[in-house]
């Protein structure tokens, strides 16, 4: 079950890197700005060390997507057979991402709630060309707890303008 589950996680992202490079060869005209999408594996580990050493230790692997939200929310990154996808139900898919639980409540696009938040803060539209986002997606229908998405936001110049570190713990916090 421990082998299995990095495995799985491995040919995920094998055969995911592989199908997103391949729609990102295929965009469509209006679409040949956005910024490359990626799909990073990665493993985290923890422990408690102070005052004294736990026993209580885990590790696991976990699966992160860098996703241009233009090219997501407009469907340039689905992939076939339902290994990937935006919106709708998790359970419909392989890896998917649903805008519900970013930023703000509501069911606005990523992109619409990330504007609504940065003008708050007195960001222009130009100041918000690009957005680059870096979340774990749903896995086979589950949502686990996401801790840490990180939104860039880059100019029409594809300067970096600002970060949103956005954190969320298990107690429905963010």
């Amino acid at each position: 079950m421990t082998v299995a589950i990095p495995l799985l996680i491995g040919a995920l992202t094998i055969v995911g890197g592989w199908l997103v490079s391949i729609s990102n060869g295929k965009r469509s005209e209006n679409s040949k700005n956005r910024l490359r999408s990626i799909i990073i594996p990665a493993y985290t580990s923890h422990a408690r060390h102070l005052p004294r050493p736990s026993k209580h230790a885990f590790s696991y692997p976990l699966l992160y997507f860098g996703v241009d939200i233009d090219a997501l929310e407009h469907g340039e990154l689905d992939l076939p057979g339902r290994l990937l996808g935006y919106g709708g139900r998790p359970w419909t898919k392989c890896l998917g991402l649903r805008p519900d639980g970013y930023l703000r409540l509501g069911q606005e696009g990523l992109r619409a709630k990330a504007e609504q938040l940065l003008s708050e803060q007195g960001l222009r539209d130009k100041d918000m060309s690009f957005i680059w986002l870096v979340t774990m997606p749903s896995f086979l229908g589950f949502e686990g707890i996401n801790p840490l998405s990180v939104w860039y936001i880059y100019s029409e110049e594809r300067e970096l303008t600002c970060v949103i570190l956005e954190v969320h713990n298990t107690f429905g916090e963010k």
